[in-house]
């Protein structure tokens, strides 16, 4: 493979969390690249800014690393795909890479970081962090992150002047391309009195590094963990009634379904915190949720089944639920007849609870996964 440019005379070592197309952009600046757009161009002009967060093939990391000097194994760490096993959802194949004949490393499939990442040209930040080092760090570029646990506020993902939407570049720079604004001028928005929000977004972060953090459930694999969150999420959203009364205010309306890259860290930050009530203090969290969504204030059934999702139909019976199906079997004993839509599953090794058979609604309309 011929490429246009050589290893950088200058260098520097990665910071501990940074993303790929920050270290490069720093580097550029440091070889006096005048963007970093300009120096992937010349790059025998194959690559773009957005190769950097997710590379193409093992060629392209190889060359990545061939430029910083820093071995390929240690580059992967700071792309995308250091996430890949939790963000690739369960029945879905886990794609691995041969670095070298004892490396072996997952990667993302693209159906999955388009609906779970943040592009290069839409970057988030904190405005503390870069106070103190402006550099772009790596969960900021995953949509589940929407807070820092360092200053326990809420991230931005556009200029506090002009209200443009920034890149990786403009983060490493501290400044926006557009108007020119430091990003580090932005107001901080507290979250310290946000326990269930600061909470999940520990969890979250925990997960995505394949770690279970302070969230104890038997069994559970942070994957797992991940995906039950991001199914909840959708439950809510699914109807009106839930959002508001998991949300406690009953005057607002559902807000309409948006792109998910466009939607502010604000946005996404309510519902995930909305859908981890869910988890937390497993299982009445869950148990609470489906009454919620099942049942209205007075007890009274209002709810005949959970939307369906042709992936859970598909994998109901993935061996990483089986939390999530005891949970689901004590649930129903509780409820007995006087639910519709939670009814007995095959899943080989649990018992099947006895129900009203007028209420034959088949398990596999539990969905709590949308499709990948």
């Amino acid at each position: 493979m011929n490429h246009s440019i050589k290893p950088f005379l200058r260098r520097t070592e990665p910071y501990s969390g940074e993303s790929l197309p920050s270290l490069m952009a720093r580097l550029a600046q440091l070889n006096y690249y005048p963007r970093l757009e300009r120096l992937v161009q010349l790059c025998a002009g194959q690559y773009s800014p957005e190769t950097l967060l997710r590379p193409p093939d093992v060629g392209a990391l190889n060359y990545f690393a061939s430029l910083v000097q820093q071995p390929s194994p240690q580059l992967y760490q700071h792309t995308l795909y250091r996430f890949a096993k939790t963000l690739t959802p369960l029945p879905v194949r886990l794609e691995q890479w041969v670095l070298t004949e004892q490396n072996r490393v997952l990667v993302l499939p693209k159906g999955v970081w388009v609906r779970h990442t943040l592009s290069e040209q839409k970057a988030q930040f904190c405005p503390l962090c870069l106070q103190q080092q402006p550099y772009h760090r790596l969960t900021w570029a995953t949509l589940a992150i929407t807070t820092c646990l360092e200053h326990h506020c809420l991230l931005w993902d556009c200029c506090p002047h002009c209200s443009e939407k920034v890149s990786v570049e403009d983060v490493v720079r501290n400044h926006c391309h557009h108007c020119q604004g430091r990003l580090s001028e932005a107001e901080m928005i507290d979250l310290k009195g946000d326990v269930v929000g600061l909470a999940c977004q520990q969890a979250l972060q925990a997960w995505l590094v394949g770690q279970t953090g302070s969230l104890s459930i038997a069994e559970a694999e942070p994957r797992a963990l991940y995906w039950l969150l991001v199914g909840l999420q959708r439950l809510i959203l699914s109807d009106e009634t839930t959002w508001r009364r998991v949300k406690q205010d009953t005057t607002l309306s559902l807000p309409k379904r948006i792109k998910k890259s466009d939607q502010s860290p604000s946005i996404r930050h309510d519902w995930s915190t909305m859908a981890f009530k869910g988890v937390q203090n497993w299982p009445q969290g869950l148990f609470d949720l489906f009454d919620t969504y099942f049942f209205d204030e007075k007890g009274r059934r209002r709810k005949t089944a959970l939307p369906v999702s042709s992936w859970y139909k598909q994998h109901w019976q993935h061996s990483a639920l089986n939390f999530l199906h005891q949970a689901i079997t004590t649930y129903l004993k509780k409820r007995g007849g006087r639910i519709v839509g939670l009814l007995p599953y095959a899943h080989q090794g649990h018992s099947q609870p006895r129900c009203n058979p007028s209420f034959a609604v088949t398990g596999q309309q539990l969905a709590l996964w949308p499709k990948v």
